[in-house]
């Protein structure tokens, strides 16, 4: 009967202690890992090949606020060799903490739109996430 009553406790514990911050949207108290997790859009043809953009943005449909993230010469040249472009990560949680959003990715060769695509993701006291949109995208 004792250990019975121990677990139910211990659970009781559990539970509470797990949802009482974040749904207050304190995170003051709030144990974060040290992992840093960033989402990318990896564009190729039908060909499975990488395609290489000369432009990309990344903004926030609520209020068309820029998110991309800025690259260096060197990097943005990897992004092109590899057609994987940065879209979202833990550099936002604090910005978009506790919060849902809807970003837009455009990618643009030679001036002109070659593919737009729409992301719900969100922040929580620790971590951004994808919560939908595909980051795999072939383009024609």
């Amino acid at each position: 009967m004792y250990k019975l009553v121990f677990y139910v406790s211990l659970l009781y514990l559990t539970v509470a202690g797990c949802t009482s911050k974040s749904e207050n949207n304190d995170c003051s108290d709030v144990a974060c890992t040290l992992d840093f997790r960033s989402f990318a859009v990896t564009l190729t043809d039908t060909n499975d090949n990488p395609v290489g953009l000369d432009q990309y943005i990344v903004t926030d449909i609520t209020n068309n606020e820029d998110l991309t993230t800025e690259l260096n010469d060197d990097q943005f040249q990897e992004a092109r060799q590899s057609g994987m472009y940065p879209l979202y990560g833990d550099s936002f949680t604090q910005l978009h903490q506790n919060k849902v959003i809807e970003i837009v990715f455009k990618g643009f060769i030679d001036g002109n739109e070659i593919v737009s695509a729409q992301f719900t993701v969100g922040a929580d006291c620790c971590h951004t996430e994808i919560i939908s949109g595909d980051l795999a995208i072939m383009l024609n």
